[in-house]
């Protein structure tokens, strides 16, 4: 099968593995990206979106709303935060809030929605961490935009009508991306190679056929 995905975040990292692997296998890939101009086309194309801005997220989602199809939206985009809860100053939890969490949902409804009304349905797939399930000190804001995705999956997936929806929690460890550029991270030589993941999750998510899934891939696993 083939047809149209959406990748929220596909200029670096999983989401730019992703966006490879379906460009390989002959699918319409639109790659959403703060590093993108707006080159949109009958058989993909790039949006512009900074999803630190409230403005061009919301004009990034009316974008998506125009698109003929999404048979696929993966939901990749997020940011790190780290330190103390006490030390970090408003801007940087605000700012980890609205890249992590607030601002895509703008660009997730716009596409949910689509892929409701559609009668071929669709599979909405967020990438979460294991950080949503397993919290660490120094990463508070992070972990809980984390969370926050995994239970909004979990949440959705109860409301499909449609019997050709289908949603998918991604849950990975550490990778070596762009994500942890800035912060000292000791264990990086354990991380998972994104290639890899994108491997494991096109497969998981292309096989899947439940109306709700998830595909857990721990730290050092691949």
């Amino acid at each position: 099968m083939t047809g149209t995905v959406v990748i929220l975040g596909a200029s670096r990292g999983l989401g730019k593995e992703l966006s490879r692997k379906y460009q390989a296998a002959k699918w319409s890939v639109f790659g959403v990206s703060r590093s993108y101009a707006n080159n949109l086309k009958a058989n993909g194309g790039t949006i512009h979106c900074d999803l630190t801005i409230e403005a061009s997220s919301k004009h990034c989602a009316e974008l998506v709303r125009k698109l003929d199809r999404i048979d696929r939206f993966y939901w990749v985009a997020g940011q790190m935060a780290r330190g103390s809860f006490g030390a970090y100053e408003e801007e940087d939890i605000q700012t980890t809030i609205d890249v992590n969490f607030r601002n895509p949902l703008k660009i997730v409804q716009a596409a949910w929605t689509k892929q409701c009304d559609s009668p071929t349905g669709g599979k909405m797939i967020i990438v979460a961490s294991t950080a949503a399930r397993q919290p660490k000190g120094g990463e508070s804001i992070y972990c809980a935009t984390k969370a926050a995705q995994a239970s909004f999956a979990q949440s959705i997936a109860q409301e499909i009508s449609n019997p050709m929806l289908c949603v998918g929690l991604v849950i990975p460890g550490g990778m070596k991306t762009g994500l942890w550029d800035g912060f000292d991270q000791p264990n990086v030589a354990e991380f998972n190679d994104p290639y890899k993941v994108a491997q494991v999750v096109y497969k998981e998510v292309e096989n899947a056929s439940r109306p709700y899934f998830e595909v857990e891939i721990p730290r050092g696993s691949v």
